[in-house]
């Protein structure tokens, strides 16, 4: 009986000091829901923009160069909520966030910027396709 309730006692305290833990490193692991968003890059000689709107196009570009893609992220839950970007496809490789896990106040906007860079070694005339994904995650507390 004594080994029981030391078990539950034992059992308790993991459960507190993780819930303590949770808060004050602010971790956000409730998961909310998951996007994807197609996008794609070209390699080429000339430059040229894409405003499509059936994807994240970064356009034309050339090796050695780069093209950048703002866009905006909403809250309109009442509680913080964090955005995590993540990359499927060929065109990861190249794919670079001004930030990661995005948290935004409730009821609030915020801007994400994604640059696509291309080595100078990229091979022309080809083009990079793939998605990013973006999950939504709430606090515990």
């Amino acid at each position: 009986m004594v080994k029981k309730n030391r078990n539950i006692i034992v059992f308790a305290a993991v459960i507190v000091f993780a819930i303590l833990i949770a808060s004050v490193f602010g971790t956000y692991p409730v998961f909310l829901r998951g996007e994807s968003y197609p996008m794609d890059v070209a390699t080429g000689t000339e430059v040229g923009v894409n405003l499509a709107h059936d994807k994240i196009h970064f356009g034309e570009i050339n090796p050695g160069t780069f093209s950048k893609r703002d866009f905006q992220l909403s809250n309109s839950a009442d509680y913080k909520v964090k955005a995590k970007f993540g990359c499927e496809g060929d065109i990861c490789n190249f794919i670079y966030y001004e930030k990661n896990n995005i948290v935004m106040d409730a009821n609030s906007n915020a801007t994400a910027h994604i640059t696509v860079s291309l080595p100078t070694n990229t091979e022309l005339n080809k083009t990079f396709e793939g998605s990013l994904t973006i999950k939504f995650y709430k606090q515990l507390f």
